[in-house]
């Protein structure tokens, strides 16, 4: 009885050897041909040697470095590497373009800034945005960014944060209409001269107001490129008769380069309206015109200047 218990045994240690030699076959073991033999004893990364008693091997899979993007959806990735490894360095803001109309809107973007120079670029809702400086209105959970109303082009400062990080970006407001800030709009006096001269949200800036008392109001000064918050800047209009010519020499002083000089009469105060006489075409200095027709006994002038490009 013990002689057929035997056999099964024998057959079994045969074909668990079977097992293990297929086994150490499927992890590259010992490889043979009629040729040669290769021993693949080991698994390399891509690049090292292999090699056999009949010769060697030096191969590579190809290079594991460098960086992959792709512009629609923003994505960047690093080679070598089983996951994505990165510092942020900080945070960009941007912006495109880097100007706004006052009164507009501008959407702003952010991306983080990693230690390689990549990006990762965010999604506006995920950042935190603040107005630092200049005539920004306010900054939507979104990032757009509206323009206030300028006097001149005039640098606005956001400011974007993002899991601690903080960026900033300095956006030029234009001015586009020039009568159109603050309590100076649509007074007919340009808001950067108002704001020259008189500084934000002044009353003393009207056009209709003598703000120096030199008899001339701010829009007559405008007009005649004059100071109008100096009592000594003011156009002097002399009047010389020559009766023995028929005539009145008219003497303006000072005359301004890129200023004409309306001259208009009447022979009476009493008539309804100004007749035109001549313009003087200004320049700096002293103006004079001789008028031939004033053989009159009376005879009123009035000199309006306007402002020429």
């Amino acid at each position: 009885m013990s002689d057929l218990y035997q056999f099964p045994k024998a057959v079994w240690a045969i074909h668990s050897l079977l097992l293990l030699a297929f086994a150490a076959t499927a992890h590259a073991d010992l490889r043979t041909s009629t040729d040669f033999t290769v021993a693949a004893d080991t698994t390399d990364a891509g690049g090292q040697r292999t090699s056999s008693s009949a010769y060697t091997n030096h191969g590579s899979i190809g290079g594991v470095a460098g960086i992959s993007t792709v512009a629609s959806p923003a994505a960047t990735a690093k080679h070598g590497y089983i996951g994505q490894l990165y510092e942020v360095t900080g945070l960009q803001i941007s912006a495109s373009p880097t100007t706004v109309n006052e009164g507009a809107i501008r959407q702003l973007n952010a991306a983080q800034l990693l230690d390689d120079d990549t990006i990762i670029n965010l999604g506006p809702e995920t950042v935190t945005w603040n107005v630092m400086a200049g005539p920004f209105t306010g900054i939507t959970t979104g990032g757009l960014a509206t323009a206030g109303q300028v006097h001149e082009d005039t640098v606005a400062t956001a400011q974007g944060s993002f899991a601690g990080a903080i960026g900033q970006l300095d956006l030029t407001v234009n001015n586009i209409t020039d009568d159109d800030f603050g309590s100076y709009a649509g007074d007919g006096l340009p808001d950067d001269w108002q704001v020259q001269y008189f500084g934000e949200d002044n009353a003393d800036a009207g056009p209709n107001v003598d703000a120096d008392g030199d008899g001339d109001s701010n829009l007559y000064e405008y007009q005649a490129r004059l100071l109008p918050n100096d009592p000594t800047s003011f156009l002097d209009i002399t009047l010389t008769p020559d009766p023995a010519e028929g005539e009145v020499k008219l003497t303006l002083f000072p005359g301004k380069a890129g200023v004409s000089y309306a001259v208009s009469y009447k022979d009476s105060l009493l008539n309804a309206d100004w007749i035109p006489l001549t313009t003087i075409v200004g320049s700096d200095g002293m103006l004079e015109y001789a008028d031939i027709g004033a053989s009159g006994l009376r005879k009123f002038y009035i000199v309006t200047p306007t402002r020429t490009p």
